[in-house]
């Protein structure tokens, strides 16, 4: 949950960063808003991934950038799986 993200340390935001690609919407250089895009390991599953992580600040929801994050994501996730969940 919430308290359990707030508490991971910046080397544990760095790997998660890593190894799932992210995609921010910021206001000058601060970030506001968030999605990961995590693929599937198993071989079955290799066609599907996963939008994990997202959050938008309070301020910029209905703005649309959640819907720049997501767009941005899918693009990304299109050149690399058939389906999103």
């Amino acid at each position: 949950g919430y308290a359990q993200e707030v508490a991971r340390s910046i080397e544990s935001w760095q790997q998660w960063l890593i190894t799932h690609p992210s995609f921010g919407a910021f206001v000058g250089s601060e970030p506001r808003g968030m999605a990961s895009f995590s693929r599937q390991t198993a071989a079955n599953l290799l066609h599907r991934g996963s939008l994990v992580a997202m959050y938008v600040a309070p301020d910029l929801r209905g703005t649309g950038a959640a819907a720049a994050i997501v767009e941005a994501l899918l693009a990304h996730a299109g050149t690399l799986v058939d389906q999103v969940h």
